[in-house]
This record gives C-alpha cells, sequence and structure tokens, in this order.
C-alpha cells in the first residue's frame, strides 16, 4: 500500500486527476489491510475534491468502518447515501450494515435497515434473513425469530443448513426444543434441504443439557439416517452422556450405533467403559426406630 500511494502522489504531480477507479483501488487495498484510517483519509479527499461517489465505493468504505467496530459512522456514510440519488444502497451494503448492527447486539437498527431496503425494492437474500434471525438469539426474541423465517420462505428465498442452526440456536435459548425438534422433522423436505450432521448434533447437545435423553436418541438416529455423521461425532455424544451421568441414554446411542455398524473409536470406547464401570453412589442407611 505504501508503493500504491507512492504511484497515486507521482500521478498527481504528473498533472493527472485521479478518478473514481484510482479511488477505489486505493479504499479496497487500505480496507483489506486494515488499515481504515487510511481508508477514511481517501474518502474525505474524495469528498474534499468532488469527485461522484458511488455505491461500490461508499459499501467498500462502510464494510472497512463496519469490521473495525466503527458502526456509527458506518451509518453516518449510510445516511449520506439516502441524500445522494448517484449513489443508493444496493444488496451488498444493506447486508454490510444488517451483520454489522446484527453483531453488535442492535437489533431494533438492523430490523429498520432491514424494512428500508424491502421499502427501496431490494429484495433479501438468504444471507440477510439468517443474520437476522441470528440476532433474535442472545435477545430471545423467539416471535420475531418465526415471522422473520415465514417471511423468508413466503419470499421465494430458501432456508439452508445455516438458517436451520440459527432459529434452532433461538429456540434453544428459549427453551422451546420441542418446537426446534418439530422443525427439523418438517422443514427439511419442505425445501429440499440435506441437512447436515452437525445441525442435528447442535439440537442433540442440547437436548442433553436438558436431560432429555429419548430426545436427544430420537435425532441420533434422525442424524445417521439423513446425514454423513463421523465417528467422532458418536465418539463426541457418548462422552457428553458419561459425563453428565447419563448412562440410559448412553445405552440407547450405543444401540442405536451398532444396529447401522457404526465403529465405535477410542474415545466412544473410553467413553462407555467409564460410563460401565461408575458405581452407583451408595443410599444413607435409614436409622431404625424401636
Amino acid at each position: 500500500m505504501d508503493k500504491c500511494l507512492q504511484v497515486y502522489e507521482a500521478m498527481r504531480q504528473k498533472g493527472f486527476a485521479p478518478t473514481q477507479v484510482t479511488y477505489g483501488i486505493l479504499l479496497d487495498g487500505y480496507i483489506n489491510n486494515g488499515q481504515v484510517e487510511k481508508a477514511a483519509w481517501v474518502f474525505e479527499v474524495m469528498v474534499q475534491e468532488g469527485c461522484p461517489m458511488n455505491t461500490v465505493l461508499l459499501t467498500t468504505l462502510m464494510k472497512g468502518l463496519a469490521q473495525a467496530g466503527r458502526i456509527d459512522q458506518a451509518m453516518e456514510i449510510y445516511k449520506r447515501m439516502l441524500v445522494d440519488c448517484e449513489a443508493t444502497p444496493d444488496l451488498v451494503t444493506f447486508s454490510v450494515l444488517i451483520k454489522a448492527n446484527c453483531k453488535a447486539d442492535r437489533q431494533d437498527v438492523a430490523m429498520s435497515l432491514f424494512h428500508s431496503m424491502k421499502k427501496s425494492g431490494v429484495q433479501p437474500d438468504a444471507y440477510i434473513f439468517n443474520h437476522l434471525i441470528a440476532g433474535c438469539a442472545d435477545l430471545a426474541k423467539a416471535q420475531q425469530a418465526r415471522q422473520l423465517y415465514q417471511e423468508m420462505v413466503t419470499s421465494g428465498v430458501k432456508p439452508t443448513n445455516i438458517t436451520l442452526s440459527v432459529i434452532i440456536r433461538v429456540l434453544e435459548r428459549c427453551r422451546l426444543l420441542k418446537e426446534a425438534s418439530a422443525l427439523l422433522e418438517t422443514e427439511p423436505t419442505a425445501h429440499g434441504i440435506a441437512v447436515e450432521a452437525r445441525v442435528y448434533l447442535q439440537l442433540l447437545r442440547a437436548h442433553l443439557r436438558e436431560r432429555q435423553g429419548r430426545h436427544a436418541a430420537r435425532l441420533y438416529k434422525m442424524m445417521l439416517q439423513n446425514s454423513s455423521a463421523t465417528d467422532d461425532m458418536t465418539a463426541d455424544i457418548l462422552d457428553c452422556c458419561a459425563k453428565m451421568h447419563l448412562p440410559e441414554t448412553l445405552a440407547d446411542i450405543v444401540g442405536i450405533a451398532q444396529e447401522v455398524g457404526v465403529r465405535f473409536n477410542a474415545r466412544a470406547e473410553e467413553a462407555i467403559s467409564r460410563a460401565s464401570s461408575r458405581k452407583p453412589k451408595p443410599q444413607p442407611q435409614q436409622v431404625r426406630q424401636d
């Protein structure tokens, strides 16, 4: 970037006026190198020289500011775009800002951007819906997550494994595991989603944490039937059962695994051995009353 700047200065000394392309290269380079202050300097030079702004340039700058945690400044650039008819926000612009605000727990701002983009005729994609649904998790907004998912489906945007994962996270935070399990049973078939094993594993672990062994075993069976589960995943599940003192669940999962020929690696064998060798705690003797 230092050499880029030298070329830029030599260019100006020779009387060549920088164009949008010139400034775009500098902005992109500085942002990709994490040099947000210098990117902001390029922007100020553009403003001072009256260089026309376009959507790509402004979105590039907003992306750099957002990555540096300077979301308020990114939002100021966005507001400037709204009064510049030559540079209107596009799908990438809204994606950058919605993601940044969701990650900063500013769900209200993200939703406001979401409504603005629809009003301006920009169609949200799966990336945007996924970030908005994920933003509902920390705030435990199950109803908002449901509404976003329903709007996603009705608008013709196909849910992905990431969509399933984030909405399960929301429902888990809200302790709605039964609803999450029902969703995982119906939605993949309805939308042609090949569910990844990690999504089953995510919900399975949530059931184990709640000591809901029967549901966990049922999910394990679904995972084996519908995804490419690895031997390590089985070992992780058995290890979790052993650590949480769930011998009956461990036995159920071992039985399911044996039915379909899952091989137990060393970690799985160790978890099974640990669970089987654990002795029940002695019960306190009752004092006889004569």
